[in-house]
C-alpha cells in the first residue's frame, strides 16, 4: 500500500493553510527522525518482534497458554494460530506498555491508534496516518485510518468541540462515494479526535497547479459530475458545505474524487436559521438546526459567495457559486474572477476565462453559476449539473417516463397480479420501446442542437471578429489615410456577408426532417435572422460613428484651411450616413470659408508665406539652441556649425524680405543667443573662447556691435553667499596652461567699507610659486621639502611678475591687499587672534619661532585665513607704498600683532611672504 507521508505547510493564494503532499512507495521507507522511535514504527508496519529480554519479563506476568510464540510474524494472530480474541488483547497492550516504557515520544490514541506520521494540517487540525490495533487484533488486511486531531489554539474556541463532532455526525450521515467517510468521533482525556479513511492520491488544487491550462477536456467533466453529484447529496440533507474549493477535494489514484472537510459546513433547514441554546443541544431533532458553525467566521475569499461575505446565512446557491468557480479552474486551469473576492467582483471589469470546445449552453450555464447576485445564479447544483451535462438531462426523462410506467406496473400489479401478469410484461415491454424511442430521440434533438448551435456559433464568431476589427479602425481613425479607408469598406463587407444566407442550416432541414428536429431548426433560423437584423442595426451605428469621425477630421482640415482635403472628407461622410444633420451644417462653413480664402487671396497668401517664414525662423531657433548641448558636462571642445547659422540667417533675409524688420530681429535675436553661448563656453575655456568669437565675428559681420558686447571670462566660483563661511567653502581659479592645477585657494569676505573681495586663505606656497618658476624661468625652482612653506625670498619685481602671470593663466584680476583689507581679513570677524600663532617665544619651557612652519599650520580665525599674525611677514600695499605686516617667527610674541607694520625693504625679504586678492565679477 502506498500512503502520504511527506508533509510540508505553505500558504496557498486563497488564504487558507494547506498541507502539500508526495507519495512514498511504502511505510517502511520512512526514518525514525521523520516519524516516531523505533519500536513505534514497527509497530505501525506490523513488525512484532520483541527483544528477547522484553519476551522473557512477559512470560514471567502471564500464563503459559498465554505466551507469545517465537515467531514474530504470528504476534496478534489469534485466528491463524488458534489463540483466542483475549489472548490478542492481552499481546497488544502489553507491547503497547513495553514500547511506551521504551520510547517516550510514541503515541497511541485511546490504547488503539497508533500515530505512524503525520500527513498534513487543516483549518482545525492535524491529520495523522495512523493503525488501528483493533484491526490488527482482528486480522484486518487494511488498518490504516486517517485520524483528525483537534489543535491546541482551536480548542480554546467556545464550538470547536461542537463543530468536531457535528462534523463526524453529519459526514457519517453523508454516505456517498464522492465523500470521504467518516468512522468515529471521540477523545482521549483532553485530546478530540475524528477518524476517517485514509486515501492514496493528492488534492485537485496541486493537480491544477501543474496542469495549468487545465485538465483534459473527458477527466474534467467527470471530476465535475462526481463533485457535483457530492454536493447534490449533501443538499439533500440540508447541508450546505460552504467551503467548497479545489483544496477540499482528494482526487485518488483511481480517478475517484473525494469531498472532505465538512467540518465548517453549515446546517439549513425550512424553518429557517437559528441561534445555538445548549438547553436544546440534547434534542436529537434539533441538532441540525440550532448549531452554526458559520460562529467560526470560517470561509475562503476566493469561493464564498457575496452573500457569505457580507454575513447573510448559507445557502445552496452558495455551493453553485464555489463550485462554478472550481469547474472554471478544472477547464482552464484559471479562477473567473483571478481569486477576486465576489464582494469586489463588481469593481472590476473582468474578463471571463475562455474555454474552447464547450456549447454555448454549457457557457452559459457557467455563467449563471457563478453569477455575483444570489438571484441571478442557479438555486441548487442539481440544476447547474442537469444544464451543464446534457446527459444528465437525457437520463432524468427517462428515467422520469419509466419511473412512471413502474408505478402504474406495480400498482396493478398488487390486484391483479395473476390475472393480468402477460398484460403488465406487455406494458413493460412497452414501456422499454417508450424509453428506448425517447432515449433516441432525446439523442437526435441533442444532436441537432449542436449541430445548428454549432453554426450558430460559427457566424457569431466571424461576425465578432469582423465587429472586432472595425471597432479598432474606428478608434485608429486614420481617415486621412487610403489604406485605412480601403480596410473600413473591406471589413463592412465582410461582415454584410456573413449574414447573407443560413445555407448551412437549410441543408441540415432538408437532411434531417424528422419532426422533433423542426423546433430546433426552426428557433435557430429565427435566432440566425436576429442576429443579422442585430448586424444590420449594429452596422447603421457604425456608418453614422465613420460618417462622424469623417467629419471631424473635416473640421480639423478646415481649420487649418486645407479647404480641397475637407471636401473629400465631407463626401466620404455623406457616402457613409447621407442623412448625417451635420453634413449640410459642416458643407455651409467650408464654402463661406473657402470663398473667402478666394476674396483674400492675396492676404493669404502673404499668411502663408509668413507661416513658411516662422517655420523656418523655427528651425533657425532650434539650430542655435543646439549651441548650448555642445557645451554642457560631458562634451569635448565646441563642437557648434556656425557656418550652418550663417546659411539659414542668409536664407532668412534673401527669401523673406517682405517681412525685413521682423527678418532683421529675428536674426539679431539669434546671433545674441549665439554670443551668449561662447560666452558660457568661455567660463571653463576662456583662451578656445576668445578664438570662437574672432571667428563668429567674421562669420556675422552685420551683427558686429551685438558679439563686440560679448565679454569672454572664467566662472567665477567664489560666490558672494560664502561670505563669513571660509571655515567649510573656499573657491580656487583654474590655470588655463596648466592642466589639473588651480590658483590660490581663497575666502570670500565681506566689509563695509572694503566691500566684497576674495583673500588667500593661506600665504601663496613655494609650490604655487614654483609653478610660475617653471612656465616663465623668471626664478628658481625650490626644494620639494619647502613646497608647503611660504613663498619668501622674492624680490619685489618676482611677486608682482607672478601676480600678472597669475592674471593671465586665470582670466582674473589679482593683486595684493591693501592694509585696509588685510587688516580687515586678518582680525576675523570676532577680532580673537591665534593663540598658538608662530611668534618669538621662549618662556617656562614653551619655545616657539624657531623655523617657518607649513601654510596650513594653524587655526583659522572667523574668516578663515591660517597664519594671518606670525610665521612670515605678509606684503601689503598702502596707499602708494609697500610696507610688512603681520610680524614673524624674529617678531616678539607680545609685539606680533595686527598692529605689526614696516616699511617693505629688499633685506627683509627672506621672512616676507604675501596673500592675494581677487575682485568678484558681478
Amino acid at each position: 500500500m502506498t500512503d502520504v507521508t511527506d508533509t510540508e505547510i505553505i500558504n496557498d493564494d486563497d488564504s487558507t493553510i494547506l498541507v502539500k503532499t508526495t507519495l512514498l512507495d511504502k511505510a517502511s521507507k520512512l526514518t525514525r527522525e521523520e516519524i516516531i522511535p523505533e519500536d513505534a514504527t514497527q509497530l505501525a508496519l506490523g513488525n512484532y518482534r520483541l527483544t528477547t529480554s522484553s519476551i522473557n519479563k512477559s512470560q514471567e506476568k502471564i500464563p503459559q497458554q498465554d505466551r507469545l510464540e517465537d515467531n514474530p510474524t504470528r504476534l496478534l494472530t489469534s485466528t491463524i494460530t488458534g489463540s483466542s480474541l483475549t489472548d490478542a488483547i492481552k499481546r497488544t497492550n502489553l507491547e503497547v506498555k513495553n514500547l511506551k516504557s521504551k520510547n517516550s515520544q510514541l503515541k497511541i490514541i485511546k490504547q488503539r491508534f497508533l500515530l505512524s506520521s503525520k500527513l498534513g494540517i487543516g483549518g482545525m487540525g492535524a491529520v495523522y496516518q495512523a493503525k488501528d490495533l483493533r484491526k490488527v487484533e482482528a486480522q484486518d488486511k487494511n488498518p490504516w485510518v486517517a485520524l483528525k486531531l483537534l489543535s491546541d489554539a482551536f480548542k480554546e474556541h467556545p464550538t470547536a468541540f461542537i463543530a468536531l463532532q457535528r462534523e463526524a455526525q453529519k459526514s457519517q450521515k453523508l454516505a456517498h462515494p464522492n465523500i470521504v467517510r467518516v468512522y468515529d468521533f471521540d477523545r482521549d482525556g483532553d485530546t478530540v479526535y475524528m477518524t476517517m479513511e485514509l486515501l492514496k492520491g493528492e488534492e485537485l488544487k496541486y493537480i491544477i497547479k501543474r496542469k495549468n491550462k487545465g485538465i483534459e477536456r473527458g477527466e474534467a467533466l467527470s471530476i465535475i459530475r462526481q463533485v457535483g453529484g457530492a454536493l447534490v447529496e449533501a443538499h439533500k440533507h440540508n447541508i450546505v458545505h460552504s467551503d467548497f474549493k479545489p483544496g477540499n477535494i482528494f482526487y485518488t489514484e483511481d480517478k475517484v474524487a473525494k469531498v472532505f472537510d465538512f467540518g465548517i459546513a453549515r446546517a439549513v433547514s425550512e424553518m429557517g436559521p437559528r441561534t445555538f441554546n445548549p438547553e436544546q443541544a440534547t434534542n436529537s431533532e434539533n441538532d441540525v438546526t440550532t448549531f452554526d458553525v458559520s460562529t467560526l467566521n470560517a470561509l475562503t475569499p476566493a469561493y464564498a459567495s457575496k452573500e457569505m461575505h457580507e454575513g447573510q446565512d448559507a445557502c445552496k446557491s452558495d455551493d453553485v457559486y464555489a463550485l462554478g468557480c472550481v469547474a472554471y479552474e478544472i477547464l482552464s486551469g484559471l479562477h473567473p474572477y483571478g481569486k477576486t473576492p465576489a464582494n469586489k467582483v463588481k469593481q472590476k471589469n473582468y474578463k471571463l476565462p475562455f474555454i474552447d470546445g464547450l456549447k454555448r449552453k454549457q457557457v452559459r450555464a457557467l455563467q449563471k453559476s457563478i453569477a455575483i447576485d444570489r438571484e441571478n445564479r442557479y438555486q441548487t447544483v442539481e440544476e447547474f449539473l442537469t444544464d451543464f451535462l446534457p446527459e444528465r438531462r437525457v437520463l432524468s426523462i427517462a428515467v422520469k417516463i419509466l419511473l412512471s410506467i413502474l408505478v402504474i406496473a406495480l400498482c396493478f400489479s398488487g390486484v391483479l397480479y395473476y390475472e393480468q401478469q402477460q398484460e403488465i410484461d406487455a406494458q413493460k415491454l412497452a414501456a422499454e420501446k417508450v424509453i428506448e424511442h425517447e432515449r433516441n430521440k432525446s439523442q437526435q434533438i441533442e444532436a441537432a442542437k449542436q449541430e445548428v448551435e454549432g453554426f450558430l456559433d460559427e457566424y457569431e464568431k466571424e461576425a465578432l471578429s469582423y465587429k472586432k476589427r472595425l471597432d479598432e479602425l474606428a478608434f485608429v481613425s486614420s481617415s486621412t489615410s487610403l489604406e485605412w479607408q480601403l480596410a473600413v469598406t473591406r471589413e463592412i463587407s465582410n461582415l454584410e456577408s456573413v449574414y447573407s444566407d443560413n445555407i448551412e442550416i437549410i441543408n441540415y432541414a432538408k437532411k434531417n426532417s424528422e419532426e422533433h428536429t423542426k423546433n430546433i431548426v426552426n428557433k435557430a433560423i429565427k435566432i440566425f435572422e436576429k442576429s443579422k437584423d442585430d448586424i444590420e442595426g449594429w452596422l447603421g451605428s457604425y456608418h453614422k460613428k465613420i460618417s462622424n469621425v469623417y467629419l471631424s477630421k473635416a473640421r480639423d482640415e478646415i481649420k487649418i484651411e486645407n479647404f480641397p482635403s475637407a471636401q473629400t472628407l465631407i463626401d466620404l461622410a455623406r457616402k457613409h450616413f447621407e442623412s448625417n444633420s451635420e453634413i449640410n451644417t459642416l458643407q455651409a462653413l467650408l464654402l463661406d470659408r473657402w470663398q473667402n480664402k478666394k476674396e483674400e487671396n492675396k492676404e493669404i497668401l502673404r499668411q502663408q508665406k509668413y507661416r513658411s517664414f516662422e517655420i523656418y525662423n523655427e528651425t533657425a531657433a532650434r539650430h542655435v539652441s543646439s549651441c548650448i548641448e555642445n557645451i554642457l558636462p560631458g562634451t569635448s571642445g565646441f563642437n557648434y556649425n556656425m557656418k550652418v547659422l550663417q546659411q539659414k540667417l542668409t536664407r532668412l533675409k534673401k527669401k523673406y524680405s517682405m517681412f525685413r524688420q521682423k527678418v532683421d530681429a529675428e536674426n539679431r535675436d539669434h546671433v545674441k543667443k549665439l554670443g551668449q553661448c561662447i560666452r558660457l563656453y568661455g567660463e571653463t575655456e576662456p583662451i578656445a573662447a576668445e578664438s570662437i568669437l574672432t571667428q563668429a565675428k567674421t562669420y556675422f559681420p552685420s551683427y558686429l556691435s551685438i558679439l563686440e558686447n560679448v565679454k569672454i571670462r572664467p566662472f567665477d566660483s567664489c560666490d558672494p553667499n560664502f561670505a563669513g563661511k571660509g571655515r567649510r567653502y573656499t573657491c580656487s581659479d583654474r590655470l588655463m596652461n596648466n592642466a589639473g592645477l588651480s590658483g590660490p585657494e581663497l575666502v570670500v569676505v565681506r566689509s563695509k567699507v572694503a566691500g566684497t573681495f576674495a583673500i588667500g586663505k593661506y600665504e601663496v606656497t613655494q609650490r604655487q610659486f614654483s609653478v610660475f618658476c617653471k612656465n616663465t624661468k623668471f626664478c628658481s625652482v625650490v626644494n620639494d621639502k619647502e613646497l608647503m612653506l611660504p613663498a619668501t625670498g622674492y624680490s619685489l619685481e618676482q611677486i608682482n611678475s607672478y601676480i600678472d602671470w597669475l592674471n593671465r593663466e586665470t582670466g582674473f584680476s589679482y593683486r595684493l591687499p591693501t592694509h585696509l583689507e588685510w587688516r580687515y581679513s586678518a582680525r576675523g570677524r570676532d577680532g580673537v587672534l591665534d593663540n598658538d600663532r608662530n611668534c618669538q617665544l621662549n618662556a617656562r619651557g614653551l619655545v616657539k619661532g624657531v623655523r617657518l612652519l607649513p601654510v596650513d599650520v594653524g587655526s583659522p580665525n572667523g574668516w578663515g585665513l591660517v597664519n594671518s599674525i606670525g610665521n612670515a611677514e605678509e606684503l601689503i600695499l598702502d596707499t602708494d607704498k609697500y610696507r610688512v605686516a603681520g610680524g614673524s617667527i624674529l617678531t616678539a610674541m607680545e609685539s606680533c600683532d595686527l598692529k605689526t607694520l614696516s616699511n617693505y625693504s629688499s633685506s627683509k625679504s627672506q621672512m616676507m611672504g604675501f596673500r592675494v586678492v581677487r575682485k568678484i565679477e558681478s
